[in-house]
């Protein structure tokens, strides 16, 4: 009986090992360390925006973290916005004199209510990016880093956006 239980003992002993081994059971800490990480090389200390896609692994090693990346991600890459912005670019007529002005003011005035919508519309977006920013549940570690991301990758240029527009 003896033989037994001790062979039962490491089998188990074995079995677990291999399962911590294996990843099965990341901790938070491991996966908010991880994150943070990433977001430190990935982003914050690389020159210029970039907003990097994940990869399956990523997505495993962040585990819940996914989900505060994907609010950040959804924002930048939102179709919606994306095509808004190019229509706003895209849209105006060109103007190089004042006859210019005069033979396209009902473009322009069509584009004028354009914008203000698609502003409207932006600014809708940006707040509910706050708004859910403000809600999630983070470590101090992590929303010292995680707010320096948020900052370059969304708030900084809706900035730079608002300044800009009238």
């Amino acid at each position: 009986m003896n033989k037994l239980f001790g062979w039962a003992a490491r089998t188990a002993l074995l079995v677990m090992v291999a399962i911590v081994a294996g990843g099965w059971f990341d901790s938070e800490a491991t996966q908010r360390k991880a994150f943070i990480e990433f977001l430190q090389a990935q982003i914050v200390n690389r020159p210029g925006v970039h907003v990097p896609a994940l990869t399956p692994d990523d997505e495993k090693k962040f585990g819940p973290y996914v989900a505060h990346y994907k609010l950040m991600t959804d924002f930048v890459g939102d179709p919606v916005m994306t095509s808004t912005m190019k229509k706003m670019v895209s849209g105006l007529p060109p103007i190089n004199s004042t006859q210019m002005v005069v033979e396209q003011r009902v473009k322009i005035r069509s584009m004028s209510q354009e914008f203000g919508d698609a502003i409207k519309t932006i600014d809708e977006k940006y707040a509910k990016a706050k708004a859910a920013r403000a809600a999630l549940k983070q470590p101090d570690d992590l929303k010292a880093v995680y707010d320096k991301v948020f900052e370059k990758l969304i708030g900084a240029p809706m900035r730079e956006f608002d300044s800009a527009t009238p």
